[in-house]
């Protein structure tokens, strides 16, 4: 799926321009409707369901912070977005590697807190 997605975003910056666009005479108006559709269609692509997770994780360690919690446990998250912690572990893996997370052990449990680059990724996706 990620491949698909990828060979659409590239096809979108490798198109040739098309005849109308070319022909001598032919207006801008048609071009611009045609690269409108094209990245309406793009954005219509379903997306990755690791991403979406991700994405659930910074919403939801952004929402405990908003109500003063800081840090969340693992076990917590699992039970709120319900997800086996093996995969919970992954996706917090992904997301430490971009220093988004933290993930640590506090009084022998495993909790994670965003950090302040992951709190404005949060912000920005709850404005979007």
């Amino acid at each position: 799926m990620l491949l698909e997605h990828d060979e659409a975003l590239a096809s979108l910056f490798t198109t040739e321009p098309t005849l109308a666009a070319t022909e001598p005479g032919a207006s801008g108006q048609a071009s611009a409707e045609l690269l409108s559709a094209e990245l309406v269609s793009a954005e219509c692509m379903p997306l990755d369901p690791g991403a979406v997770m991700l994405l659930s994780i910074l919403e939801c360690l952004n929402a405990e912070h908003a109500q003063g919690r800081a840090q969340v446990s693992l076990a917590a998250l699992c039970k709120r977005l319900e997800l086996r912690m093996s995969t919970l572990q992954r996706l917090m893996t992904a997301l430490s590697e971009q220093a988004l997370v933290h993930v640590h052990i506090h009084k022998e449990r495993l909790v994670a807190s965003l950090t302040a680059e992951g709190a404005a990724v949060a912000l920005a996706l709850q404005s979007a």
